[in-house]
C-alpha cells in the first residue's frame, strides 16, 4: 500500500460498509503532506503515467496509474457509450495531454473505440484554428476537451463563414473538466446539432460519472463509491440537500484513495428516465469557489448557467 495510507489504515477491518464509513476522511491537505510519491501503492516497475492535479484551487495533487487504471476507465466508457465509441468513428482528441483524459481518449480508440487523432488544446502545433481544419479534413465526429473547446471553435467558424451544424460532421461533443449545466449543454447541441455527454472525474480520482442521453450524469458506481456529506459537517446530508462528494476509489490502483473528500458540491437526482440503475449527479462546483454577484453566492455552474441564458437571448435578438 502506498504511505499515505500504511499507518492511517493499518489496525482498520472493514466487512461492512459502516466499517468504511468509519474510517477518517483524506483531504487535499493529507494528499500534499503525504509528498509526490506518498499515494503511490505500487512499485514504480508498474505505473505507466503520473500526473499532477491542475492547482486551479490549491497546490497540485500527484497521481500515479497503471496500465490498468487506464484500462478499466476505458472499457467502462465503451462499454456505456458503445454507439459513440465505435470502430470508425473518427475522435479529435482535445483534452491537455498533461491530463489523464487526453490519455484515456487515445487508449479508448486503441482498444476498438475508433481513430483518434491526438490534438491537445495546449499543444503549440494544433492551435484552435488547426483543430477545426483537423475536423473538416478528417471528417471527425467526436470532439472530445473541456467545455469551452466548441464554444471557441464554434466562433472561429462562425467567422469564417462556417456552421458547425450545418457544415461539419461532429455529432458528438464529449466534455469533461469544468461543470456543464443544462442550458449550456442545450445550447452546444443546438450550435453543433450534436449530442453533449458530460464526462465527470478528476485527477486524482479518475472517471466518476458520465452523462445519458436525457442529460443526467450519472456517477460511475463500477468505479468508485460515493458518499454526500453535509457542506459545513462530516455527516450524511439529508436527501434533497447539496453535499460534499466523498469518494473511495475502486477502479484505481495506482494511487487509490478511501474516503477522498474532493470537496465537489453534489445534488443527488431522482432515478433517470433513461433506464440507468446508476445514481444522478448535479455538480455545481467546488467548495469554497462561490462568486459573491448581487447579493448571492454563485457556485460557478450557476454562473454559466446564466451566461448560456444571455448568449442565447442575444441570439434571439
Amino acid at each position: 500500500g502506498s504511505a499515505l495510507y500504511r499507518e492511517r489504515l493499518a489496525q482498520v477491518t472493514i466487512r461492512r460498509i459502516e466499517d468504511l464509513h468509519a474510517v477518517p476522511l483524506t483531504t487535499r491537505e493529507d494528499l500534499q503532506a503525504a509528498g509526490a510519491h506518498g499515494t503511490r501503492a505500487v512499485p514504480l516497475e508498474q505505473v505507466c503515467h503520473y500526473g499532477e492535479s491542475s492547482g486551479t484551487t490549491g497546490p497540485s495533487n500527484s497521481v500515479w496509474l497503471t496500465l490498468g487504471d487506464f484500462t478499466k476507465d476505458a472499457d467502462v466508457l465503451r462499454a456505456l457509450l458503445p454507439d459513440v465509441f465505435a470502430p470508425g468513428r473518427v475522435l479529435l482528441n482535445r483534452f491537455p495531454f498533461m491530463a489523464a483524459p487526453a490519455h484515456l481518449m487515445q487508449l479508448v480508440a486503441q482498444r476498438g473505440g475508433g481513430v483518434a487523432i491526438p490534438a491537445g488544446n495546449i499543444n503549440w502545433d494544433v492551435p484552435f484554428h488547426r483543430a477545426l481544419e483537423l475536423i473538416q479534413r478528417c471528417g471527425a465526429q467526436v470532439l472530445a476537451g473541456m467545455p469551452m473547446e466548441p464554444i471557441v471553435l464554434g466562433e472561429i467558424a462562425k467567422w469564417r463563414g462556417i456552421a458547425p451544424a450545418r457544415d461539419l460532421s461532429i455529432d458528438t461533443l464529449f466534455l469533461g473538466g469544468s461543470p456543464l449545466p443544462p442550458s449550456m449543454q442545450r445550447r452546444l447541441a443546438r450550435v453543433w446539432n450534436a449530442r453533449v455527454i458530460e464526462l465527470y472525474g478528476s485527477t486524482e480520482t479518475m472517471l466518476l460519472g458520465t452523462g445519458c442521453v436525457r442529460g443526467t450524469l450519472h456517477f460511475t458506481s463500477q468505479l468508485a463509491y460515493g458518499e454526500i456529506l453535509e457542506i459545513e459537517r462530516d455527516v450524511p446530508v439529508a436527501p434533497g440537500q447539496k453535499g460534499r462528494l466523498v469518494v473511495t476509489t475502486l477502479g484505481v490502483e495506482g494511487s487509490p484513495l478511501v474516503r477522498f473528500d474532493t470537496r465537489d458540491i453534489v445534488l443527488p437526482t431522482p432515478a433517470c428516465a433513461c433506464g440507468d440503475p446508476r445514481p444522478g449527479l448535479v455538480v455545481y462546483g467546488r467548495a469554497g469557489e462561490t462568486i459573491a454577484l448581487g447579493g448571492r453566492s454563485l457556485y460557478p455552474s450557476e454562473v454559466i448557467a446564466a451566461a448560456s441564458d444571455a448568449a442565447d437571448a442575444l441570439d434571439s435578438l
